[in-house]
């Protein structure tokens, strides 16, 4: 009681002087509060022996005490701002009644409790402000009230208790509490009654893990200083702080008192999530704030705490502004930030809730590649194998592999090689041309011996393949820069001490490894080079290394057939799998057969250039190979691309006498077979131009008159006597084509019909040849002519219709200078003649070098002309004839005797220009209607109507027939 009344007394008053309204106090909830609210307070305490007794503090004994001591005059202007709580009376037994009667119960205190306060409550208001403070209690009390356990609250019958349990560890809670000396420089601007009071309290309470369900209390979100306030707070958890509040305990007071105690606050609540980082560091950032500070003390606080975690070891042990993180998928995943850390200090796990606060810490969030190219490569391999792993469900996403392009790998040094390493390792960047995978030791010392990067056992996790790494049995690792390398030392003399493996047999122990994981793989043609052990071909005696594409593999069709030194098999690597290593030779172009080659990407060759091939195919494919190019240049020209072009090999090892022997065996072949009958780019294929050279092509077959005749051509048995047992195959129209047969000139192109004019050139001046020859060679020569064809130099000698003495007509080889090349057969009687159609005859022209028949020729004076009626020495044309020609002016002249150049002839055309007073553009001279017909069909430039208009001389009315057949013409 003597503490009680020795509390300074409230200097605060409310309207007029006198204590009330919404004013409850300055000092917290000490005593000296109830005088907000109450004039009349008891204070009944129970004793030892049940005994109840107490003090009464009333503000009507106050204000008669004091006029009892002289001080009435003053009391009229103190109001009711007596010092009420200075004067205890004693309470008589029968106000301890009286008072309990008021309250409702039969004894104070109650029963189990020592000391009770009664308040008279002044008024309304009074009673509105207790109630509404009664309201705003929540657990949060008892982080003020640390003497006290709990506390029961019976407003008007509604009970509850206030227990300090609720923030028990149990529940999910972690309270801490801080205190501390105020620097009196902070209390310059405080009220006089406040300046002795140095000290400063705070009091945080936090749920350690509120996704596991943890409740917050209803004071929560607002400062309690230490009863809730109307300041707001956004941090998570409860506050409570001894921050200054201003009169009506609804708000602290701004100013250097209350910065200094919200920093503390803040710093308080940082050190408090750094603890629970240590048990819960998913929860612990879920605590760091984030949202808008709710006003000017929280903003104080929000940012102190910020400021104080940033430093706080919350990522993994790690401060934020040491941390990094990956941004990503990846990052979320622990057992890839475990592996990955020991490679990158600070790095850390940050699942998608907590990026927000890393961001606001300052902890670096980074993109994976950026982080990859950080890592240090100190990791043990079996570090790095731990990686991979954690890696590996990521590898599929495009994005994650190209992040990992740089990612540190370790591979066994050379140094280590030859045998299988244990521990050692260096490490490159990126998994790109390294061989990762298990695979025989020879095999792997190859590719050390080679400068390979070979992945480290402990380290060689499937992804690596993913991200770029190669098997020791992928092809492409024959592709590698080093490897390339040690193709092209395979293919020189090798120079390995005695009993030590060379690059040669280092090549064959890895092509046998790709053989046996791809069987039909097939090597670059460069792999052709290698030198292996070689026999000589006749003798069998040991000969110098030899590239495998220059060897037959011994008991092969190509060891029976071709001219090549054999594989030494024998000699071949010990201790590997012999069947291996002979696939293997076979595999770099030893043959057992001929191959297919299949070029890509070829350009032909330009007007004047010759074929070329790339470098490491040069010394591989044979002449015949450039020879075709350039055969193929000059059909479809010079520049062109072609896509693929497949050739055959080793053409240039076959003997003379076994052309057919391989024909028959190409055709038995169906991959040889195909490469024979190709048509690259409509042309014949590389094989097929091989066979026709080697069997004189074109020829006839089969000779002796049972297949088709062609003239001037000679037959298979003439061109190749050899092969004549080829006669059989050739029945297969497509094989015929490819082998060089042909069944008509017309078959020939234009290479070969010159040929053929170099043959009827070489004969005598004067020969006659049979008409039908004659007329299928005219018909070849017009149609090169017509698309292009020109032979420099010309022949000398060509085959010419010519007229005998009694006019009959004869196939005659000539003398160049002496023909002429004529537009119908009429001209024949005024030389020697080369048959060309009208539109044809400036082609065939050019194409031998000849001059044309002049058209303007007359025919004899010595003739006559008969005449008709109605028109003297004219043929009538009937309108259907006519209909037949109806681009040409003709004037058609009728004789009896009909004479050129001294030749009596059947009809004659003459040409002339047209101009004034002249006829038409064509004279037809004729002594029968059909020799009308044809002198009419060759001044319309169409030899082909002659037979029709034949046919309409004779029958006018048959006309309209024919000339509706003209359309399939």
């Amino acid at each position: 009681m003597a503490s009680l009344a020795s509390l300074r007394a409230s200097t605060k008053a409310g309207p007029g002087g006198a204590p009330g309204g919404a004013v409850v106090g300055r000092f917290g909830v000490g005593f000296a509060a109830v005088r907000s609210v109450a004039d009349e307070v008891a204070v009944v305490t129970r004793a030892g022996d049940g005994a109840a007794d107490g003090v009464a503090f009333s503000l009507v004994r106050t204000r008669g005490l004091l006029a009892e001591h002289g001080l009435a005059d003053r009391l009229p202007d103190r109001g009711d701002a007596l010092p009420v709580l200075r004067l205890p009376f004693p309470l008589p037994a029968d106000d301890v009644a009286r008072l309990a009667a008021q309250v409702g119960s039969g004894a104070l205190p109650s029963p189990g409790r020592a000391t009770a306060v009664v308040l008279a409550l002044r008024d309304d208001d009074a009673v509105a402000a207790v109630r509404h403070q009664l309201d705003d209690l929540d657990d949060a009390l008892l982080l003020a009230l640390g003497a006290l356990d709990v506390v029961r609250v019976d407003a008007g019958g509604e009970v509850r208790a206030l227990g300090r349990d609720a923030f028990s560890p149990e529940r999910g809670w972690r309270v801490a509490t801080a205190h501390g000396a105020v620097p009196v420089a902070l209390l310059a601007d405080r009220p006089v009654e406040e300046r002795d009071r140095t000290g400063w309290s705070v009091t945080w309470a936090l749920p350690v893990a509120e996704s596991a369900g943890t409740a917050r209390p209803a004071g929560s979100g607002v400062v309690h200083a230490p009863t809730p306030t109307a300041d707001r707070t956004t941090l998570p958890g409860v506050l409570v702080a001894t921050l200054p509040l201003d009169a009506t305990r609804r708000h602290a007071v701004e100013g250097p008192l209350a910065e200094h105690v919200a920093r503390e606050a803040g710093e308080l609540f940082a050190r408090t999530v750094a603890e629970i980082a240590r048990e819960h560091p998913d929860g612990a950032l879920a605590l760091v704030p984030r949202g808008v500070p709710a006003g000017w003390a929280d903003a104080v606080v929000q940012g102190a705490a910020v400021a104080a975690l940033r430093d706080a070891p919350l990522f993994d042990g790690t401060p934020a502004r040491e941390a990094v993180a990956i941004e990503g998928p990846v990052g979320v995943d622990a057992s890839v930030v475990d592996a990955l850390r020991p490679a990158l200090h600070g790095l850390t796990t940050l699942p998608p809730s907590a990026r927000g606060a890393a961001r606001l810490l300052g902890v670096s969030v980074r993109p994976l590649a950026d982080v990859v190219e950080d890592l240090a490569p100190g990791l043990p391999p079996g570090g790095w194998g731990r990686v991979l792993a954690a890696l590996a469900p990521y590898a599929s996403d495009p994005d994650v592999r190209e992040a990992l392009a740089s990612l540190p790998v370790p591979v066994v040094p050379p140094a280590d090689a030859p045998g299988r390493p244990v521990a050692a390792a260096v490490t490159v960047r990126g998994a790109r041309g390294v061989v990762a995978g298990d695979a025989p030791d020879d095999v792997l010392d190859a590719f050390r011996v080679w400068s390979v990067p070979v992945a480290h056992p402990d380290a060689a996790h499937p992804v690596l393949h993913e991200l770029g790494a190669l098997a020791p049995d992928d092809p492409a690792v024959l592709e590698l820069p080093a490897v390339r390398a040690a193709l092209l030392r395979a293919a020189e003399e090798p120079e390995a001490p005695d009993n030590e493996p060379d690059d040669a047999a280092r090549v064959l122990a890895v092509v046998a490894a790709i053989r046996r994981a791809h069987p039909s793989v097939v090597l670059p043609r460069a792999a052709g080079a290698v030198l292996l052990p070689a026999l000589d071909g006749e003798t069998g005696e040991p000969v110098a290394p030899q590239a495998a594409a220059d060897l037959a593999v011994p008991g092969t069709w190509a060891a029976d057939v071709l001219d090549l030194d054999l594989l030494d098999v024998d000699a071949l690597p010990p201790g590997a799998d012999p069947v291996a290593l002979l696939d293997a030779a076979k595999a770099l172009g030893a043959h057992d057969d001929l191959d297919v080659v299949t070029l890509r990407d070829v350009v032909l060759p330009g007007p004047g250039e010759d074929a070329t091939l790339p470098d490491d195919l040069d010394d591989l494919l044979g002449d015949d190979v450039l020879d075709h190019l350039e055969a193929l240049a000059d059909r479809v020209g010079g520049g062109t691309l072609v896509d693929e072009l497949d050739v055959v090999v080793p053409l240039d090892a076959v003997p003379d006498d076994a052309t057919a022997e391989v024909v028959l065996h190409v055709l038995a072949e169906p991959r040889l077979r195909a490469a024979l009958l190709a048509r690259p780019l409509g042309e014949a294929s590389h094989l097929s131009g091989w066979v026709r050279a080697r069997l004189g092509a074109p020829f006839t077959v089969p000779a002796g008159g049972r297949g088709p005749h062609v003239p001037f051509v000679p037959g298979l048995d003439e061109t190749a006597p050899d092969a004549a047992g080829l006669a059989d195959v050739l029945a297969d129209p497509r094989v015929a084509e490819a082998l060089g047969a042909v069944r008509s000139l017309d078959a020939l192109d234009d290479d070969a019909l010159g040929e053929v004019l170099d043959r009827v050139a070489d004969r005598d001046a004067g020969d006659d040849v049979p008409l039908a020859d004659a007329a299928a060679l005219w018909r070849a020569l017009r149609a090169a002519a017509g698309r292009g064809a020109v032979w420099d130099p010309p022949p000398d000698r060509v085959l010419a219709l010519v007229l005998d003495d009694d006019g009959r007509p004869r196939a005659r080889v000539v003398d160049a200078a002496d023909a002429r090349v004529a537009s119908g057969p009429h001209a024949a009687v005024l030389g020697s003649v080369v048959p060309a159609a009208p539109g044809e005859v400036d082609a065939v022209a050019d194409a031998l070098d000849l001059d044309v028949q002049a058209d303007d020729v007359p025919p004899d004076a010595d003739g006559d002309a008969a005449p008709a009626d109605g028109d003297a020495g004219r043929w009538r044309l009937p309108a259907a004839v006519v209909a037949l020609v109806p681009d040409v002016t003709i004037d058609a002249v009728r004789h009896r005797r009909l004479v050129v150049a001294g030749h009596s002839v059947p009809w004659w055309v003459t040409l002339r220009a047209s101009g004034p007073g002249e006829a038409g553009d064509a004279v037809v001279h004729a002594t029968t209607t059909d020799g009308l017909a044809r002198g009419l069909a060759l001044a319309a430039g169409d030899w082909s109507l002659r037979h029709a208009l034949a046919a309409a001389l004779a029958d006018p009315s048959a006309a309209d027939a024919l000339v509706v057949e003209t359309a399939w013409d």
